[in-house]
């Protein structure tokens, strides 16, 4: 008896011990803010890129601000793009942009794009954005940015 209970012992700490790792990086994929410059935010996901499996969705947030929009001023233009990572082939994505005031802009077409590109036209008002990508496939995320600028 003594002999099974201290293998059964053994084995729950191995368990414990290969298990903590695994936390550790998925802790490690939140997005890290890698440049914020005159409107322009860039987050990547470091060390790892973020793995989405078929059907899940992930929240592009703009972490500096408290509720993860992105704002943008009256008048201006915003452009958002995000990074699949390296191994993006035969990887599909679908986008859904939602406007704070007016609900949903856009829900995109499914695509197979390395680096999906979003541009949003100026409008009269100030407006915020949230970016959802639906994973179609299994894909990795490795960032994403987002920029106002006028033209």
């Amino acid at each position: 008896m003594k002999k099974v209970l201290s293998r059964i012992i053994a084995m729950a700490i191995a368990v414990i011990l290969f298990a903590a790792p695994t936390a550790t990086v998925s802790a490690a994929t939140l997005p890290t803010l890698v440049m914020n410059v005159d409107g322009i935010k860039v987050y990547r996901y470091i060390p790892d890129p973020y793995s989405l499996s078929a059907n899940q969705s992930l929240i592009l947030n703009d972490t500096t601000t408290s509720d993860g929009y992105w704002k943008v001023p009256a008048g201006n233009k915003f452009t958002f793009n995000v990074t699949l990572s390296d191994n993006a082939v035969n990887q599909y994505q679908r986008v859904l942009v939602v406007g704070k005031k007016q609900g949903m802009i856009t829900y995109t077409d499914i695509s197979s794009y390395k680096y999906p590109q979003f541009n949003l036209p100026a409008l009269p008002y100030d407006e915020e954005y949230q970016f959802w990508l639906v994973a179609i496939t299994d894909l990795s995320v490795a960032g994403y940015d987002g920029y106002v600028r006028v033209d």
